[in-house]
């Protein structure tokens, strides 16, 4: 796999939800967050193949 694709882990999810729920998130609002583990750009770049 291309070394520029990080698949996340269950603590950098659990990283960006704490920041989010915290104090310097308040002004995100009104967006969508992709939270997928790189998921996306894996497949995009034909390294990940679902199925």
């Amino acid at each position: 796999m291309d070394e520029r694709i990080r698949l996340l882990n269950t603590e950098v999810s659990k990283l960006i939800a704490a920041f989010l729920l915290g104090e310097h998130a308040k002004f995100i609002t009104g967006t969508d967050l992709l939270i997928d583990g790189g998921v996306i750009a894996a497949i995009r770049t034909a390294e990940y193949q679902l199925g």
